[in-house]
């Protein structure tokens, strides 16, 4: 399947190693996982200013998502469906990649629980559906 996690999701699985790590862990070894500038930008930015990482450990983690990753610039028309506007990013990689799911916390893409084919899931949620 063809992922992308929410930067809070991304976050959560490298500060807390617990539910979101296992997800996170998971899909590494099974699926197809997907970036963009945009989320490795607000990921470099809340790890350096709110958990006062220095620049070697962000750099670690940026070569690792590099890795981990598939990095892409998404094409065409971003949405605007989005309460938060800042979301709809993750729906414009998701879109670009026609990805199969998205995983995330945030309550502002939760609501909408699909976006076109795409299910938008909580790590748990994940989880109970496709950890088999």
């Amino acid at each position: 399947m063809k992922i992308i996690f929410d930067t809070n999701v991304i976050i959560s699985a490298l500060i807390t190693h617990g539910l979101s790590y296992r997800v996170l862990d998971i899909c590494i070894d099974k699926h197809v996982l997907f970036i963009s500038d945009w989320i490795i930008n607000e990921l470099n930015e809340i790890l350096y200013k709110k958990f006062n990482l220095n620049h070697p450990e962000l750099d670690r983690i940026i070569n690792f998502l590099y890795h981990s990753f598939i990095k892409i610039t998404p094409q065409g028309n971003k949405p605007t469906i989005c309460r938060n506007v800042e979301d709809n990013n993750i729906l414009f990689l998701a879109d670009s990649v026609n990805a199969d799911i998205i995983i995330t916390g945030d309550d502002d893409l939760l609501i909408l629980e699909k976006y076109k084919n795409i299910k938008i899931l909580t790590p748990r949620e994940f989880i109970e559906k496709y950890e088999k």
